[in-house]
C-alpha cells in the first residue's frame, strides 16, 4: 500500500490525477513560471462534487489563496473550464458544463477564494479527454479543470481559459 502512496504521489508531482492516496499533495511549485493545475471528474449527467475531489478543492483553494493573498500586483486568474461527454445534444452538453463549473466555483468562493479571481467556461463535449464515438459515456470527459493564468483583458481571459 506504501509503494502505491508515493506511485500516487509522484503522479500529482506531474500534475495527474491525484487518485485515493490519503498522503498530502505536494507544495505547489516554488516558481510561478509553470503554474499548478487540478481536474476533478463528475458522474454522468451530474453537477456533485465527489467527496474524493472535495480534498483536490480545498488544496486549490489553499494554495490559490496563498497565490492570490500575496502583496504582489493580481496577475493570476484561475480558469476553471466544464467538460461533458457526448451524450445528450450540444445545448445541454454545454449548459451542463458550465453548471459544473459554476459549482466549483461555488465551492472555492466558500472557501475563501475572491469571485473576481474565478473564471468559469464552458467547452461542452467539443474538447475531450478521450476520443469516444457518438452518445459515448466516458467519465474521463465529465471534469472541470482549474488552471492558472495571467491576468489580461477580458477577451484574453476567455482565450486562455478556453483551450
Amino acid at each position: 500500500m506504501k509503494l502505491l502512496c508515493v506511485a500516487r504521489v509522484v503522479t500529482l508531482a506531474l500534475g495527474l490525477f491525484a487518485g485515493a492516496c490519503q498522503s498530502p499533495p505536494p507544495p505547489p511549485p516554488a516558481s510561478l513560471q509553470e503554474p499548478f493545475s487540478w481536474v476533478i471528474f463528475f458522474d454522468d449527467g451530474s453537477v456533485a462534487i465527489k467527496d474524493q475531489d472535495r480534498q483536490t478543492l480545498d488544496q486549490a483553494a489553499k494554495w490559490s489563496g496563498t497565490l492570490f493573498g500575496s502583496p504582489a500586483p493580481p496577475v493570476w486568474q484561475l480558469c476553471l473550464v466544464g467538460h461533458s461527454d457526448n451524450t445528450g445534444s450540444e445545448a445541454s452538453n454545454l449548459a451542463l458544463s458550465r453548471r459544473r463549473g459554476e459549482v466549483v466555483k461555488t465551492y472555492l468562493v466558500e472557501r475563501g477564494l475572491p469571485k473576481e479571481r474565478l473564471a468559469v467556461f464552458a467547452v461542452g463535449s467539443a474538447k475531450p479527454m478521450v476520443a469516444t464515438p457518438p452518445n459515448t459515456h466516458e467519465s474521463q470527459n465529465r471534469r472541470v479543470e482549474l488552471a492558472f493564468q495571467r491576468r489580461a483583458s477580458e477577451e484574453a481571459y476567455k482565450a486562455a481559459c478556453d483551450r
